[in-house]
């Protein structure tokens, strides 16, 4: 292992370059694991994926697999969490300005336009699902949406926009919501988007009533 040293101190401080350079080498490895097993998953499905073939299309072997990931599905566990948390990461950041349940409304609208990358969609609606169980999946999915409901809810509770709204109940019902549009979209596609975003917007207007 190489060590800098730092010059004009008492002490020595030590940088384990050698240790940085293997950190980076096992993020490189994670990286193409993870980017082998949504290719496959995509393109093949996740039954159907064996994990010698996420090995082969990483160009990695079993050991370095496991040191990363038990299985793949818990590859698929972390593509899915990181889906999630994009599309709801992406919804916020188009909702940063406005009345609570305005950026509420405009939230909820960006994160069904999130779903119409086909990766995110399969990923989210399709593939998380069936590898992991639908409890499962609805749990890490809710876990990230109703949190962020529920903390723009209590904010516009605060702000005297929603009196006497219970946010944490209001936020499940309005997850309920998105999920079963974003099922409807992905069923018949977007000709169903204008009636859904309308029916959004009403429910979201109505808790301030």
């Amino acid at each position: 292992m190489i060590y800098f040293v730092t010059q004009k101190n008492s002490s020595v401080k030590h940088a384990p370059v050698g240790e940085g350079r293997q950190a980076a080498k096992r993020a490189a490895t994670r990286a193409r694991l993870l980017g082998a097993a949504l290719d496959l998953f995509l393109t093949e499905g996740y039954e159907a994926t064996t994990t010698r073939a996420i090995l082969d299309r990483a160009g990695s072997s079993k050991g370095a697999m496991y040191h990363h990931f038990a299985s793949k599905a818990e590859m698929l566990e972390h593509l899915f969490r990181d889906a999630s948390l994009t599309a709801i990461r992406n919804a916020g950041a188009a909702a940063v300005e406005g009345r609570h349940l305005e950026r509420l409304n405009r939230a909820a609208l960006a994160w069904l336009g999130e779903l119409k990358d086909p990766a995110t969609r399969r990923i989210l609606l399709e593939l998380g699902p069936e590898g992991l169980g639908w409890r499962r999946a609805k749990e890490i999915e809710d876990g990230h949406s109703i949190r962020a409901l529920t903390a723009i809810l209590t904010e516009a509770v605060a702000a005297g926009e929603a009196p006497g709204v219970d946010p944490r109940l209001a936020a499940r019902m309005i997850n309920t919501l998105m999920t079963e549009a974003a099922f409807l979209l992905a069923e018949g596609g977007q000709a169903a988007l204008p009636e859904i975003e309308t029916r959004i917007a009403a429910f979201i207007t109505s808790i301030a009533h």
